[in-house]
């Protein structure tokens, strides 16, 4: 291991903790799994059934402030990842894993919590791994290995410091999410007010009443003549909320019908196809590049002065919108389409400019609390990454 404060002690996981696997006669506990993103959760929330089956008898009992490690590896946790039972007082949890509670009262449970958040056993059970995964997709991380594996541990005051700290960003970053999925909420109920008023109050009448429907060039031109290679919009980049310019595709057309096909900023793109969540998506061109329409990609839909571009990007978002556009695609296993036709057929229930203006005013001011809320939590966690590195290493001390 790296070279840490003289006054810190290194030490194996398993001089300080115990290993547990205790079962339980009561098979009405909670049985969680661990997700490598979100810590513990109940098996049924994760997976929409309960997965442990009559092997629940066989699963371990974990209490609250004791540890399990995951063996199962992931893109936040290449190695595995161990976390703390915190929110239940009692669970069952596999006995694929390799659980434990600290008996050391040298050491604070804390700390540790938050060293095995931080990867810190990352870089020796790499180390050690004999083989990817195995059969039943776990590392092939036995137990007695994991037991070995070594801890740099500071003097117990300074641990509790250093735990104090960094519980204290996490709480912060839990208010900011708190927050996050309140607005969230807000935001999909407005959205469900607007089918309902809209649904009620106003009469349906075709999209095309409001606006163009626009398609794009069959396929690339010839190369002779006069030609101009411009970037195309697929599915890939119409985006939930956004447009994604990371990967462009371009084609070439013809100088003189360019004009034709080209984007104007403001246009509302919307996806001909793809898998199911995508198909009807919209997003309002903001005329980053200068893009064009490949047909049987991207639909672009220019509004009249009686329909608000804004309005019908905020309508696209709505069960409204989203059963209608299944309703009438072309469905394979995962995958959909639409057509042009059914698009200038989409109906819709359009209220005044002034009531356009008041949804999409009050979307606005919710999506702008969202975006700075996610801003802010991005940047309390980059900044709890930074100090974790420096204080669970040494490489920065806490005043006591």
């Amino acid at each position: 291991m790296s070279d840490y404060p003289s006054d810190w002690s290194v030490i194996s996981l398993g001089e300080v903790a115990e290993r547990i696997r205790r079962t339980s006669d009561d098979l009405n506990l909670d049985v969680l799994t661990i997700s490598s993103t979100e810590g513990w959760v109940d098996q049924k929330r994760k997976w929409a059934r309960d997965m442990a089956g009559k092997s629940v008898e066989k699963y371990t009992l974990l209490e609250a402030g004791e540890f399990s490690y995951n063996r199962g590896n992931s893109k936040t946790y290449p190695q595995g990842c161990v976390f703390r039972l915190e929110s239940w007082s009692r669970a069952l949890v596999p006995n694929v894993y390799h659980s434990f509670r600290i008996v050391s009262p040298d050491i604070n449970s804390t700390f540790l919590k938050h060293f095995f958040a931080a990867g810190g056993l990352n870089e020796q059970l790499r180390s050690v791994l004999t083989s990817s995964v195995r059969d039943n997709g776990l590392l092939n991380i036995t137990a007695d290995t994991f037991f070995a594996s070594e801890l740099p541990i500071p003097p117990l005051p300074e641990q509790k410091k250093i735990a104090e700290i960094l519980s204290g960003i996490d709480t912060a970053i839990a208010q900011l999410r708190l927050k996050a999925r309140k607005l969230d909420a807000l935001h999909f109920s407005l959205a469900k007010a607007l089918s309902e008023v809209l649904h009620r109050d106003c009469e349906p009448s075709a999209l095309q009443e409001f606006a163009e429907v626009r398609t794009g060039i069959a396929k690339n031109s010839s190369d002779e003549g006069d030609m101009a290679e411009l970037p195309y919009m697929r599915v890939a980049n119409v985006q939930d909320g956004y447009i994604d310019l990371s990967e462009i595709k371009t084609i070439n057309v013809d100088k003189g019908r360019v004009a034709r096909y080209l984007l104007q900023k403001g246009d509302v793109l919307i996806n001909e196809g793809g898998d199911l969540d995508k198909v009807g998506r919209g997003v309002i061109w903001n005329g980053e590049i200068r893009g064009c329409l490949h047909q049987n990609h991207v639909f672009a839909v220019r509004c009249s002065d009686r329909l608000m571009p804004e309005f019908l990007s905020l309508l696209l978002k709505t069960s409204y919108s989203k059963k209608y556009f299944l309703g009438c695609a072309k469905q394979t296993t995962n995958l959909a389409s639409i057509n042009s036709t059914q698009l200038k057929s989409f109906p819709i229930p359009l209220p005044s400019l002034s009531a356009q203006k008041e949804f999409i005013d009050h979307i606005t001011s919710i999506n702008k609390s969202i975006s700075s809320v996610s801003k802010k939590i991005s940047s309390l966690t980059a900044m709890k990454n930074a100090i974790s590195s420096d204080l669970l290493s040494g490489r920065k001390r806490v005043t006591l």
